[in-house]
């Protein structure tokens, strides 16, 4: 998930392509990887479409 979130190819999708400014992507960058870290959930079951989805 971490590697997914901050790739080149999200980066330039976000900021490069749309003009969205450096600093928005970092504040949104850091809020979604304290959200998934805080979150304490398996972002795997998020992936699969939940617990029911194994």
């Amino acid at each position: 998930m971490l590697w997914a979130l901050t790739s080149p190819d999200v980066c330039s999708l976000l900021v490069v392509r749309p003009g969205w400014p450096g600093d928005a992507y970092q504040d949104w960058l850091a809020a979604t990887i304290t959200g998934i870290a805080g979150s304490g959930s398996d972002p795997g079951l998020v992936a699969r479409g939940g617990a029911g989805g194994r």
